[in-house]
């Protein structure tokens, strides 16, 4: 994926769609969101990827993502 590509995900059984910014990598990153800090650690071969979602920054694990068709414009 390359920044700027549109990805979604499920989340509470709804899909997500949000911007792909960068792979963050392994290890353990954070960031802050309207509840409190939300923290994800990343592996071999399934690393941390920062996505925007709306104004907030998101993190999720590549596997927890997929490729979406660009939005429809208006």
């Amino acid at each position: 994926m390359k920044k700027g590509s549109r990805v979604k995900w499920t989340f509470g059984g709804a899909t997500v769609y949000g911007v792909f910014q960068s792979v963050k990598g392994e290890g353990s990153y954070s960031v802050k969101g309207p509840k409190g800090t939300v923290t994800r650690r990343g592996k071999p071969g399934d690393p941390v990827v920062l996505i925007k979602h709306g104004k907030q920054s998101v993190l999720k694990l590549r596997s927890q993502i997929s490729s979406a068709p660009a939005a429809k414009k208006k």
